[in-house]
């Protein structure tokens, strides 16, 4: 399994990293339970599951502001392709 470092929080390059580092601490507990769905990610808990990215963004942007939240897609490290999408609305962590 890969060590996950969490940057302290004054090294937080930007607010929703201090969220996507909260998915890799806890990924393998994550994967247990949702494995295969994308997950909304806000305030370091998980606050929906959904079968598709489309129907995460959909529902999710009813009740949230975009860039208040991200959208992980739940599987086992070893399972991750890298995917970088560039793009003012959306944030990307490498």
């Amino acid at each position: 399994m890969a060590t996950v470092t969490v940057p302290e929080p004054d090294k937080v390059v930007h607010p929703l990293q201090k969220e996507f580092h909260w998915y890799l601490a806890n990924r393998e507990a994550l994967v247990k339970r949702y494995r295969g769905r994308y997950l909304v990610i806000a305030g370091q808990n998980v606050i929906g599951d959904f079968h598709s990215i489309g129907e995460a963004y959909r529902t999710i942007t009813k009740t949230q502001k975009p860039g208040t939240f991200i959208i992980k897609f739940c599987i086992p490290a070893e399972e991750e392709r890298p995917l970088v999408i560039r793009n003012h609305d959306i944030v990307t962590f490498e």
